[in-house]
């Protein structure tokens, strides 16, 4: 997976191994820090750059204030790259070699990082966000390495005061802007670092004060960022993932704590109550008439039980998820390499959710090689959950997220008309209302595209989210909801299209947005051999295109080119499945590069079907 040890490092789906840096001016500080390991291994150490973007060989620079712009949005430098590196994910894949080899480059690369890294300093403390994660992946790791560490008393000090500072710096910084503005991924990652922290770390001046709120805030984050239906509110695939991840291992720490601690954080709370932001009284979560204390209501658990259940119910029977709006392959731990497209593969979040809470039927329902659900290995067996989900249905509609999946013996459809995340006011969701994903026989035919671009390519970003790059109509000038120009807009997508979807007595999917100023209405219907779909759009003052976004495997050809337009869909690799796709009403067939990626900075060549409509009605048929 990585060759840990000549520091080749897989950022994004891409190994990179020139990330060295020669700054001998600290090799001798690094040396006498690290003069309890022996002196051959530490020569043979070399800097890792922490500040670099391997993908333009561009560098952040480390001797700038936090607060300060590292980057301007057209350089082309991608700060992502360092900080996903910082977030030190790829030390867990290393826990199944030799413990003391692979604890020696974990503490040596702590100190580099530390040396390199002075808190305040550079690009790797700019996000809170990025600060928790580290914080946490260190965490584990030492807790891996509890009988290495007590060898190296040098370097234990200089890493719990590390983790002391982290955690200040953390609670000092959070990424919480007041109860106008909706909380994200960013600020429950926060809570959940203290968390760590504070349950790893008793000893620490404000170690009660870090895990009570932390404990405090993650029942609030998710009331507030979680749908009753389980979908999360940033109306993105993949950040469903990563919040449902930050939820369950904020839980799973906080509960794994003795009861005799949790009494001790309870009680001290009152006395506490002064340091603790915005304190609320967390006494009355617990059930006193179980077998321990449980931090965490029910209620709390039933919402991450039913985040589980969205995520199998949108996978595919290919084993990936239904891609809707950003994917930047965010992950809170990294615990097992072993799905080879993890980021569209998100089995593992369901099965480590069923692990936790002891639902064994669920549990055996997701096949996946992954086992990162052995991290979740102390289960709730307390709580009391209803699990009564099917997973063999035929539709699965969720009704607070604007999300239907319909399918049959041989198909599978996906349909999104979801509001806009965070309450409406935007961020990794996109202009995709109305759109759809379709699988075949376990195989794709139309994708969403995802997003492989942040910040280092505005002009591609705001392309792969606008309403021309997926599967719906799209009227030339106009957006479903727009966004504001420069760097501000790239992370907002202020909602006035009102998007709407149903499923009616016929089995008939029902969606609709206003977007462009009139109803855009469109109506699924899936058959055993046969997906039909009907647009109806009463606007005529602008032109007008209807598109398919296709995946990478499918190659199209056009038999007929009038009206009534015939495509003829195949696989790449699988020559036996022939699909038509018929399209009434258009004109101006043409076969265009599409929109697709499988993850952050994963840009992959695809087709895209559009035809210009010329009429108000429109009807497009799959057949096979």
């Amino acid at each position: 997976y990585i060759n840990f040890f000549n520091h080749n490092f897989l950022i994004f789906g891409k190994l990179y191994s020139n990330l060295e840096n020669n700054n001998k001016n600290k090799r001798n500080y690094f040396k006498t820090i690290c003069s309890e390991i022996d002196f051959n291994v530490l020569e043979k150490y070399n800097f890792i750059d922490w500040h670099i973007d391997p993908s333009s060989q561009k560098r952040c620079n480390e001797n700038k204030f936090y607060w300060e712009s590292f980057f301007n949005y057209n350089s082309n430098l991608d700060i992502k790259y360092p900080r996903e590196l910082s977030r030190f994910q790829h030390i867990p894949l290393l826990f199944n070699k030799n413990k003391k080899e692979v604890a020696e480059e974990f503490f040596m690369q702590f100190i580099d990082w530390i040396i390199h890294n002075p808190i305040y300093k550079g690009v790797n403390w700019n996000c809170t966000m990025d600060v928790a994660i580290r914080v946490s992946n260190w965490i584990i790791a030492i807790s891996v390495f509890k009988d290495e560490i007590i060898k190296y008393p040098k370097i234990s000090q200089i890493i719990y005061k590390s983790i002391n500072d982290h955690g200040n710096f953390i609670y000092n910084n959070l990424e919480y802007y007041g109860e106008k503005f909706p909380t994200e991924n960013h600020y429950l990652s926060n809570v959940v670092g203290l968390i760590y922290i504070g349950a790893f770390f008793p000893k620490l001046n404000n170690s009660n004060v870090w895990l009570y709120f932390g404990i405090q805030e993650l029942y609030k984050e998710m009331k507030k960022q979680v749908y009753s239906d389980g979908g999360n509110y940033e109306a993105s695939a993949g950040y469903h993932r990563l919040v449902g991840e930050l939820f369950l291992s904020g839980s799973k720490i906080a509960e794994s704590i003795s009861d005799r601690r949790k009494k001790i954080i309870i009680d001290e709370s009152k006395k506490n109550k002064r340091k603790i932001y915005r304190y609320i009284d967390i006494k009355n979560f617990n059930d006193h008439s179980k077998r321990s204390i449980q931090l965490l209501p029910d209620e709390f658990y039933e919402k991450l039980l039913r985040m589980a259940y969205f995520t199998q119910s949108i996978t595919k029977p290919n084993g990936y998820v239904f891609q809707f709006g950003d994917n930047d392959s965010g992950r809170f731990h990294v615990l097992d390499s072993s799905s080879s497209k993890s980021a569209i593969n998100h089995k593992h979040f369901p099965k480590s959710v069923y692990y936790f809470l002891n639902k064994k039927k669920l549990f055996d329902e997701v096949i996946t090689s992954n086992t990162d659900y052995l991290f979740y290995k102390n289960s709730l067996i307390d709580v009391k959950l209803n699990s009564d989900y099917k997973s063999n249905s035929q539709n699965y509609f969720f009704k607070n997220s604007g999300l239907v999946i319909q399918k049959n013996k041989n198909s599978w459809l996906g349909v999104i008309s979801m509001s806009n995340g965070k309450n409406g006011k935007g961020g990794h969701n996109h202009n995709d209302k109305l759109s759809f994903e379709f699988n075949l026989f376990k195989e794709d035919i139309i994708v969403d595209g995802g997003c492989p671009y942040y910040t280092n390519y505005p002009e591609l970003r705001n392309s792969f989210r606008s309403t021309k790059a997926h599967s719906t109509i799209a009227i030339q000038n106009i957006e479903q909801d727009k966004w504001l120009d420069g760097a501000k807009g790239l992370f907002s997508l202020e909602q006035k299209s009102n998007p709407l979807i149903e499923i009616d007595n016929k089995n008939q999917i029902i969606a609709s947005h206003v977007g462009y100023g009139v109803k855009h209405l469109r109506k699924f219907n899936l058959f055993e051999n046969k997906l039909i779909i009907d647009d109806k759009l009463n606007f005529t003052e602008n032109k007008r295109i209807i598109n398919f976004n296709l995946h990478p495997n499918i190659k199209v050809d056009l038999i007929e080119n009038n009206s009534e337009l015939l495509f003829k869909l195949s696989l790449s690799n699988n020559k036996n499945i022939k699909i038509n796709l018929k399209i009434k009403n258009v004109k101006n067939p043409i076969i265009r590069t599409g929109f697709y990626s499988e993850g952050y900075a994963n840009q992959i060549k695809n087709s895209m079907i559009s035809c210009e409509l010329i009429s108000t009605d429109v009807k497009s048929i799959f057949t096979w």
